[in-house]
């Protein structure tokens, strides 16, 4: 039998949150089908396995903690380096 996968999405909107939110959890067996959804919708995927056991802890909606910080802003950078985040600009 499979693994089961868990997928935790993120949102954080500057100047409104004062950290990222947990969006979404959710546990499937359909790795590749996913993948491949994932894929054809341009959204990012980020592997690591000891930030999502610790992230799958928390409800959804909830704020990332403060020790967490660092790590996520370097997965925001590595987002934003390969043109999945925006920056916004001022009109």
């Amino acid at each position: 039998m499979k693994n089961k996968n868990i997928y935790i999405g993120l949102k954080f909107n500057p100047g409104y949150d004062n950290a990222p939110k947990i969006l979404f959890k959710f546990y499937s067996f359909e790795t590749d089908k996913l993948l491949t959804m994932f894929r054809k919708e341009k959204i990012p995927i980020i592997k690591d396995k000891v930030l999502v056991s610790i992230l799958e802890q928390l409800p959804v909606g909830s704020e990332i903690p403060e020790e967490l910080y660092f790590t996520i802003a370097n997965i925001y950078k590595i987002l934003y380096n390969n043109g999945y985040i925006k920056k916004e600009e001022n009109n």
